[in-house]
């Protein structure tokens, strides 16, 4: 008895959120595609620029190998450059504005 009402839920549930999923995913797909197509159309600057001041910032990660037969602990590390640059010297032809 129980089962039938199970069932039927399911029966409704399960592709309207299997949809729902597909959904999210075809609208990123498609909303990333339209932005590196803007991207790609868009002008590249060469604008003169001074490195005001340099930055990296450097992460560990240790992770234990549970599952495999080497149990040595992983090391994972990652690292990102920042560069603060000074624009000072260009003038800008049309405004800037973020989407």
């Amino acid at each position: 008895m129980f089962y039938s009402g199970f069932d039927a839920l399911f029966s409704i549930l399960f592709p309207l959120v299997f949809l729902v999923v597909l959904g999210m995913i075809l609208f990123t797909v498609v909303s990333n595609l339209r932005t590196w197509s803007k991207n790609n159309a868009s002008p590249r600057l060469t604008v003169p620029a001074t490195v005001v001041a340099k930055r990296t910032n450097v992460s560990r990660h240790h992770t234990a190998n549970a599952g495999g037969h080497d149990r040595r602990p992983r090391l994972h590390q990652h690292e990102r450059y920042h560069l603060l640059c000074d624009l000072s010297g260009w003038k800008a032809a049309t405004a800037w504005s973020l989407p």
